[in-house]
């Protein structure tokens, strides 16, 4: 594009600094030249000796001045800071820039012109070429294959997969494929995120960034949903629920639905030795407290409960409506306010025989989205299905005793980039330990063992801080043959984490708040190496093996969960700065500086150093983008005001009297001095 502004004598409306924008230029993101005219004045009590313009490009690129020429002498400046900076031509009549000058996106340009003769008009001619620079749009990585669950929740954050370039922010996101039902795509954020419905094959989705620069390549990736597990009948193995690596942790709330009442009506601690002599009923309220970091953004959540039905004196098989009900359950976040149903995505159901039999069950679903919505406070759980009463004392009765609870877990991720990385898994399943021949010994076949594996420990040297959580039903706080033992997968023998005796450990306040909640655990064990851990999971071990014994009792446990630090690479880097490979001393400032002699005509050598210092993770196929440095904003070379001239070596000068910011750097490829000789 090229443009021309004639008109001789600009009557003075330019005549101060910040004086004239020159709207050509102003605000451009393309290659665009431009010829400022115009005339200066002096003389008999009439003065234009002065013109003055600016413009702020609207994108990075390069200013060049191709043939200024004027019919007097005058002075020109151009320069970024002011507008009486940067002197490039002193009493002359014609200048071209030698090089480039570097201008970045919105800093103002600003230009004056100064005639140097009186008594004379001085007409100049003042072209100028701003040279866009190339322009880069972001780069998307390797998005990986999602496989998903229907009924589970899924959030994938394409924008943690792209490396936007110039310093530009990403303006949207672009999607292409056809969803599952359930899913959405947000394409201000580039969240995918929902839960899917519905059983879907492979699916190939493609994404875009784009910026101001234009759009991304192109990844794709698919997304597999496969149904949702079958209720189980007679317990189920533990399996991989959820496996999160991200920089927040796990937080465990949950609490018992029932409790012994006094005369008021007011939960208290019970008086029955055990759990069925106990007369327990519904808890006015079931409350626990979520505690959040302020930074922290919830990924995932999962609402665990288990209850039981009435004792018959015959076998007899699950009816729908007594699965229906095991699996329906309300959650509400606050003291008021209507309570939200939710629907198991799964049950598990059994038979015990305790003097008669008794249906028992675990249920669980995924409440991502309601916890997100719904954020940290204080969590109610209300239609619990589950027997209440002295069950000794009912016709037929039985020996377990009532009991029910419920437990949710939330994986949270802490925006706070100095948050520590972990790696959170959460198994489930639902076995029955049961002393089978009443006769206060574990046997064999009253032994329940099971492996657990998708969990990840750092390497060595790192010590391995991990914490396990457990959530068990019917556990007797009077009976203390109920022992939870685990042992690392490369070890060979168990170690006794504690006793399921009705104890629930979590944070924050609750209600009923009491210490034998009548049958329920939500236990927390250090199994690490770390901060007095018992040492259970070492270094890079990913499999754990549960052992569950009793001597005279009925539990059933059915979460476990890990959470354990990973190390993330943190790589640091120094610098140092050499000539004719003679590197100069470094005096300790964080500022990259050279400090030293210079030689005139030889090149400046900058070397990077990096190094990991984190000694649990491994750093490899490291990417290092440089920017390429705008030397008018980002570079200052001076030197102190005291030095003396004096040769050194051949070609080797001080500089004298130079003050800091007189030495103008014009692009990285013309890094050199204005040499005294």
């Amino acid at each position: 594009m090229m443009c021309t502004v004639s008109g001789w004598g600009d009557g003075g409306s330019n005549d101060s600094c910040n004086g004239e924008q020159i709207s050509e230029l102003h605000a451009i993101t393309a290659t665009t030249s431009h010829t400022e005219t115009g005339s200066l004045y002096d003389g008999f009590g009439t003065d234009d000796d002065n013109d003055y313009y600016y413009f702020t490009p609207g994108t990075d690129g390069t200013l060049t001045i191709t043939g200024y020429t004027s019919t007097y002498n005058t002075d020109l400046y151009i320069s970024t800071l002011s507008c009486n900076n940067n002197q490039v031509l002193n009493n002359g009549t014609s200048y071209s820039s030698p090089t480039a000058i570097s201008i970045t996106s919105s800093t103002t340009v600003y230009i004056r012109i100064k005639r140097e003769r009186n008594n004379a008009t001085t007409n100049y001619s003042l072209p100028i070429t701003f040279t866009a620079a190339a322009q880069t749009p972001p780069i998307i990585g390797d998005i990986p294959n999602q496989a998903a669950t229907v009924g589970s929740s899924l959030s994938l954050s394409i924008a943690s997969y792209v490396t936007p370039t110039n310093g530009d922010a990403i303006t949207s996101y672009s999607l292409t494929g056809t969803l599952p039902t359930g899913l959405n795509f947000n394409s201000a954020t580039g969240i995918l995120s929902g839960t899917p419905m519905a059983v879907t094959a492979s699916t190939t989705l493609s994404v875009v960034a784009t910026d101001n620069d234009g759009d991304s390549n192109s990844d794709s990736f698919t997304i597999t949903v496969s149904a949702a597990p079958a209720d189980s009948t007679g317990g189920r193995d533990f399996s991989l629920r959820k496996n999160l690596k991200l920089r927040g942790d796990v937080v465990v709330i949950g609490n018992t639905v029932l409790c012994e009442k006094n005369i008021s009506g007011a939960c208290i601690e019970p008086t029955g030795t055990y759990n069925n002599y106990t007369n327990l009923q519904m808890a006015t309220s079931s409350y626990s407290t979520l505690v959040l970091p302020a930074n922290a953004v919830v990924r995932y959540a999962r609402l665990y409960w288990q209850g039981r039905l009435t004792a018959t004196s015959s076998s007899t098989a699950w009816s729908s409506t007594q699965k229906t009900n095991s699996k329906t359950i309300s959650l509400r976040q606050g003291s008021s306010g209507a309570f939200t149903s939710i629907s198991a995505d799964f049950g598990d159901f059994a038979e015990t025989i305790s003097n008669n039999y008794v249906k028992i069950y675990s249920a669980g679903a995924d409440v991502t989205e309601f916890v997100k919505n719904s954020g940290a406070g204080t969590y109610y759980i209300d239609n619990f299905y589950t027997e209440t009463g002295e069950t000794d004392d009912k016709n037929p009765s039985d020996g377990l005793g009532a009991y029910g609870a419920w437990v949710l877990a939330v994986i949270y991720e802490d925006s706070d980039s100095t948050a520590q990385l972990k790696d959170v898994t959460i198994f489930d399943g639902y076995k029955v330990v049961a002393d089978l021949d009443n006769d206060d010994i574990a046997d064999p076949n009253e032994i329940v063992e099971i492996s657990v594996t998708g969990f990840y420990a750092p390497k060595a040297p790192a010590l391995v801080n991990s914490k396990v959580y457990a959530f068990s039903g019917e556990g007797d706080a009077n009976i203390v043959g109920d022992k939870y033992w685990m042992r690392g997968g490369s070890q060979v023998n168990y170690t006794e984490l504690g006793t399921f005796n009705s104890r629930i450990d979590v944070s924050g306040s609750r209600s009923p708040n009491l210490t034998n909640n009548s049958g329920i655990d939500i236990h927390t064990y250090n199994v690490g190496t770390a901060g007095g851990g018992l040492g259970l999971i070492g270094n890079e071990e990913r499999t754990a093996w549960m052992k569950f014994t009793t001597t005279s009792d009925t539990f059933m446990p059915s979460v476990a969960i890990f959470s354990t630090d990973l190390y993330a690479p943190d790589i640091c880097y120094d610098y140092a700065f050499s000539q004719n490979n003679r590197f100069f001393p470094h005096d300790g400032s964080p500022i990259a500086h050279i400090h030293g002699y210079l030689l005139n005509n030889e090149p400046l050598s900058a070397q990077i150093m990096f190094r990991n210092r984190e000694s649990g993770s491994e750093a490899k196929n490291l990417t290092l983008f440089i920017d390429e440095m705008d030397s008018t904003n980002q570079l200052e070379f001076y030197t102190d005001t005291q030095l003396e001239l004096k040769k050194t070596l051949p070609e080797s000068y001080y500089y004298v009297d130079v003050t800091a910011g007189d030495i103008l750097m014009n692009t990285m490829s013309d890094l050199k001095f204005n040499w005294i000789t």
